[in-house]
């Protein structure tokens, strides 16, 4: 289980988890920090997608690496000719080194921030990205909330 992540959708005035949801994305940007965080997601990861305050609200696999805002397609189009809950995801595009860096997942399981997953003693990070290799109790909660078992994925 050396390829299931926790992601932290990083909600703000320029991400919504609507939109990731929607479009088959995770994002991060504003340091490179953050961008090597979300650049170090590999195609076949595993990804539990992790709404601050509410819980974890998606499963994914990771089908490209994370790419430039102003370069991600969402079936042939970029993302800024769709109707995007907070189009400011572009407020920074072309400013490579600050701007959102988008990685393609492709969903297996979504839920609702009404209905997001969370009971105490799960782990939370203020990161990025973390492995959830050493995180069974998470790992036995998400399986069981989500229905899937990551073995089989």
């Amino acid at each position: 289980m050396d390829n299931i992540f926790y992601v932290n959708i990083g909600e703000s005035q320029y991400r919504d988890w609507d939109d990731c949801r929607q479009y088959g994305f995770l994002a991060a940007g504003g340091s490179q920090r953050r961008i090597n965080q979300i650049s170090g997601l590999e195609p076949e990861n595993l990804v539990a997608a992790y709404l601050k305050g509410s819980g974890y609200v998606g499963i994914g696999l990771v089908e490209e690496k994370a790419v430039p805002i102003d370069e991600f397609l969402y079936k042939g189009l970029s993302l800024s000719k769709l109707p995007l809950t907070k189009p400011e995801i572009f407020t920074r595009a072309g400013q490579h080194n600050i701007c959102d860096h988008l990685v393609r997942i492709k969903w297996l399981v979504t839920a609702d921030r009404s209905m997001a997953k969370w009971e105490k003693g799960l782990f939370a990070s203020q990161n990025v990205k973390a492995s959830l290799s050493s995180q069974p109790t998470t790992i036995a909660f998400l399986e069981r909330e989500f229905r899937i078992a990551f073995d089989s994925l």
